[in-house]
Formats: C-alpha cells, sequence, structure tokens
C-alpha cells in the first residue's frame, strides 16, 4: 500500500511478538495506534493449551466483547466446535456462532475450545487501551454449589430483527440487545456489494472512535483478503488486498466502504465505545 497520510491507520502486519507465537492474528491497541482502543482478532486450529491465558479466570477494570465464529460462511451459525466458557462462576457450552458481552468486573473464564480441525475464528474487543487483567483463582467444584446468576442473558446468538429483515449472515450487539453493551457488528461478505449497502455510497463520521476490520477466509493463507475492499479514511482511498484492522478516530470522515471483489467469503466487523452505532 502506498504510503499516505491516512494509511497509518491501517494494520496488516503482526507484532514481533505475534509472529513469535505462530498466530493467525492482528491485534490494535494504544501502544499500536495511539488512542486506539484494543482489539484482537484471529483465526485459531487448535484449541488452547494449558498455559494459556484463556484457561485462567480473571477480571478487567473495562468491559469486553469475546465474540466466536466458524469458517463457512454458507453455514454461518454453525461454529464447528464445542466452546466452553465460564461467566460468572457459571459454565456455559455452545456450537454456534455467538458474541458475549462481559461487564467491567465480571470474572470470566476458563475458556476450553473442543479439539477438532474446524477452524474457528476468536474476537475480543476491549474498552481499555491494553488488555490487563486480574488473575482470580478457580476451583472448579466450588461452582457447583453457587445458585444460578443468568449469566446466558450475555450470550447472544439470534439476529436482531434489523438483521434478519437485510438477511445478514451475522450477530450483532450493543445496548439495545444486552443492557450496558458497547456495539459490535459481526459478519460475511459472501458476495459484492453494490450502492444498496449501506455504507457504500457518501462518507460518515462517528461521536466515538471505532474500528472496522476484513480478514479472509483461507486460515493457511490468512493475511490474503480474497478480494478487493475500496475504503475511504478522510478523503483518501484505500484499496485493501490484505487482512487488517482499521483505526477510524473519533470525528473521522470515513467510507464509501466498496466489496469490489469476492474470491473467498470475507470476514468483517466493526465496534466502538458506545452504546449502540450512530453516525452522521
Amino acid at each position: 500500500m502506498a504510503a499516505t497520510r491516512t494509511g497509518k491507520y491501517i494494520i496488516t502486519e503482526q507484532t514481533e511478538s505475534m509472529k513469535k507465537k505462530g498466530s493467525r492474528a492482528l491485534s490494535i491497541d494504544d501502544d499500536i495506534i495511539k488512542g486506539s482502543f484494543r482489539v484482537h482478532f484471529g483465526w485459531f486450529m487448535k484449541p488452547p493449551v494449558r498455559d494459556t491465558d484463556a484457561l485462567t479466570t480473571h477480571t478487567h477494570d473495562f468491559d469486553e466483547i469475546i465474540a466466536f465464529s466458524g469458517r463457512n460462511a454458507a453455514d454461518w451459525r454453525n461454529l464447528g466446535r464445542k466452546v466452553e466458557l465460564w461467566l460468572d462462576g457459571e459454565q456455559h457450552i455452545f456450537d454456534k456462532t455467538c458474541i458475549v458481552f462481559i461487564p467491567q468486573g465480571m470474572k470470566h473464564c476458563p475458556m476450553i475450545i473442543e479439539r477438532n480441525d474446524s477452524p474457528i475464528s476468536i474476537l475480543t474487543a476491549c474498552l481499555g487501551p491494553t488488555y490487563i487483567r486480574n488473575e482470580i483463582p478457580f476451583k472448579k467444584e466450588e461452582q457447583k454449589k453457587k445458585p444460578a446468576k443468568g449469566t446466558g442473558k450475555y450470550i447472544v446468538t439470534e439476529r436482531t430483527p434489523a438483521k434478519a429483515a437485510r438477511n445478514s449472515l451475522g450477530l450483532e450487539m450493543g445496548d439495545e440487545v444486552v443492557k450496558g453493551s458497547f456495539f459490535l457488528s459481526a459478519g460475511w461478505f459472501a458476495e459484492p456489494t453494490t450502492n444498496k449497502f449501506p455504507n457504500a455510497a457518501g462518507s460518515h463520521s462517528h461521536p466515538c472512535d471505532e474500528v472496522i476490520a476484513f480478514f479472509g477466509s483461507d486460515v493457511d493463507n490468512w493475511q490474503d483478503l480474497g478480494g478487493e475492499v475500496e475504503l475511504w479514511l478522510d478523503g483518501e482511498k484505500h484499496i485493501l488486498t490484505k487482512s487488517c484492522l482499521v483505526f477510524v478516530p473519533k470525528g473521522m470522515k470515513h467510507c464509501p466502504l466498496i466489496v469490489h471483489r469476492v474470491d473467498r467469503p470475507i470476514f468483517h466487523f466493526t465496534t466502538g465505545p458506545a452504546t449502540t452505532y450512530s453516525k452522521k
């Protein structure tokens, strides 16, 4: 990508620590782009092993969203694996694409993913500049003695009526879906967009920061987007052909967003520190 004034907001390369881990993922936070909140997305083939962060119960001093998706856009509701996730001492097991809201201070994890060869994506968005956690001892046998707390209300597996009406291949989270949550919308581009796509014509801005992402679905060549996306940032045109995270600062004009070519389904999401998606 040619050097531009706004090109610095587009992340297509991993940090050195991520390269050493051999991950198929990208991250963005205040250390990578000054002023950004923390977002991490990637494809995972193997489930976490016993020394990973995901298996340690912890809390955060900020709200967090974790989203899980399978790789098959044609069967996008099917996660392709079973995931065990603990929320505030309650065990949840699911096999559907879902978005989970975790309020500030809520104990969560372990997170255990069933072993098989089906790729799964994990997205985490945190309303903090970097990822910091407070670890808590976890004893599984003690959890069964506690009364149910109804934490299933934080897990969303069904589309909103608006997304269902558009036949969108994905889910969304926000205050209208789960009270207190910030917004996140995630799903698939299975074909090119037209001017009928909401953000394909004109530009807009938001009263909050935003992160927009486009990821290819070939996990063995995950940095290749498998298509071509046109995205405008503050009047500059960018043609995206690599998986990327894009930070859009509060008030920055952006879009049109046009998906010109889809050789393989493209995973897309947008999120930001506001209770709902609003633009002007």
